[in-house]
């Protein structure tokens, strides 16, 4: 249906400036029992401006080479205590707040889930604005954000 790149044209439109798409690998996708078409193992990300002139850190994530980061990022599934159906690997908002903002900084994430975002923004000293419908899913969330930045600060 295309709806992620719908979501990013609807954003252009409103004077949002498209500066990059990142495909999202998946090292282990969700089964899907489709006999019509291939199963999706990758997801977009889209790096998305408000002023021409934004912030972008490309020394804080690398290859390991050294050169700039690719638009691809192969990632995996990571052990959680946390039963959600569409969590995504906390490296992938780690990824996201530290090339675009710095400690301080406020990150959203209007599609909070399993909390990755909030773990991931508290771990690098940022603060975040999560928005997530499911009542199940923000208790989660924000129990999940509390034990991880326990377990920072008690170690």
């Amino acid at each position: 249906m295309g709806l992620p790149w719908r979501v990013a044209f609807a954003l252009q439109a409103d004077g949002w400036i498209l500066r990059s798409h990142i495909t999202w690998i998946k090292k282990a996708p969700m089964p899907e029992s489709v006999r019509n078409r291939p199963s999706r193992a990758t997801e977009d990300v889209f790096l998305l401006a408000k002023d021409p002139k934004y912030y972008y850190n490309n020394q804080a994530i690398r290859e390991r080479s050294g050169a700039n980061l690719k638009n691809y990022w192969i990632l995996g599934p990571e052990p959680s205590e946390v039963e959600h159906p569409a969590a995504f690997p906390t490296e992938l908002a780690r990824r996201c707040i530290l090339l675009g903002s710095r400690p301080g900084d406020t990150v959203l994430d209007p599609f909070s889930g399993s909390g990755a975002t909030g773990v991931a923004a508290a771990e690098l000293q940022r603060q975040a604005i999560l928005i997530e419908l499911n009542p199940h899913y923000a208790h989660q969330s924000l129990q999940r954000i509390q034990k991880g930045v326990q377990q920072r600060l008690w170690g």
